[in-house]
C-alpha cells in the first residue's frame, strides 16, 4: 500500500471510481454518494456547523464529492471544497461544481478558490496521506482561516488507505506549532471524541487558558 503514495498522481488515481464504488460497498454501503445514512449525517453536520459556528464562508478541505459543500450552500453558507480525486470532483452536484476544485491539501489552493475563510473543515482526511504531506497540509490550512474544525481517524486499520494514524495529541502538537490551540467549549459534538475545534491564539493567551483550565480542575 505504501507504494501507492509515492507521488501525488498515484494517490489521485487510487481515489477513483473503484475506491468510491467498491470500497464503500465492501464495507456495508451501496456506494459513497448513495449511502442514505451518510447523506443524513452530512445534512446534520451542515446544520450543526451553521448553528454553532455561524460562518459566512467555509472550505471543506478533502471534500470528496462535495456533499458537505452542497449541504452548507443549501443552508445559505458560502462553502467551497477541494479534493485530490478528479473522479470525486467530477461527481459533485452540477450546481455545486463551480465551487469545488481538484487539488492536494499539501499544495497551495487552486486559483479558482478563495484564499481565506471564516472556517476550514477537514474531517477524516489526513489519515489517508503520507505523514510529511499531512504536516504540510496542516501548515497550509492554518494560513486559510483562524478557525479549523478537524478530525482524523486515530486507530482504524481496516481501511488500507489509512497510512497516517495518530492519536489526538499528535495533531494538537502540529497545530500548536502553527499557533492554533483546541477550544474545548467549541468541540464538535456531531463528530467522534478525537475531533477538535482549533483557533488561532497567541502563546500567552494559550498559556493563560491552559492555566485557567488547570486551576478549575484542581478546585473541583
Amino acid at each position: 500500500m505504501q507504494n501507492l503514495y509515492r507521488g501525488g498522481k498515484a494517490m489521485q488515481n487510487f481515489f477513483g471510481e473503484e475506491y468510491y464504488q467498491n470500497y464503500w460497498t465492501e464495507n456495508g454501503g451501496t456506494s459513497y454518494e448513495n449511502l442514505e445514512e451518510f447523506q443524513v449525517f452530512i445534512r446534520s453536520a451542515a446544520e450543526y456547523i451553521k448553528k454553532e459556528y455561524h460562518p459566512q464562508t467555509v472550505l471543506d478541505a478533502g471534500c470528496a464529492m462535495g456533499l458537505l459543500v452542497a449541504a452548507l450552500r443549501d443552508l445559505g453558507v458560502e462553502a467551497y471544497g477541494v479534493d485530490l480525486s478528479e473522479y470525486a470532483i467530477s461527481r459533485v452536484r452540477e450546481d455545486i461544481r463551480p465551487y469545488c476544485a481538484v487539488g492536494s491539501l499539501a499544495d497551495p489552493l487552486p486559483n479558482s478558490l478563495p484564499r481565506r475563510y471564516d472556517l476550514v473543515v477537514s474531517i477524516e482526511v489526513l489519515e489517508h496521506m503520507p505523514e510529511e504531506d499531512g504536516k504540510k497540509s496542516i501548515a497550509n490550512l492554518c494560513t486559510m482561516s483562524d478557525q479549523i474544525l478537524f478530525s482524523s481517524v486515530p486507530d482504524d486499520t481496516t481501511d488500507p488507505t489509512h497510512i497516517n494514524l495518530h492519536e489526538t495529541p499528535y495533531w494538537c502538537g502540529l497545530f500548536a506549532k502553527q499557533g492554533f490551540f483546541s477550544a474545548e467549549e467549541k468541540k464538535p459534538l456531531f463528530l467522534p471524541r478525537h475531533a477538535r475545534f482549533f483557533q488561532r491564539k497567541s502563546v500567552p493567551a494559550a498559556v493563560e487558558l491552559y492555566e485557567e483550565k488547570l486551576q478549575n480542575y484542581e478546585e473541583q
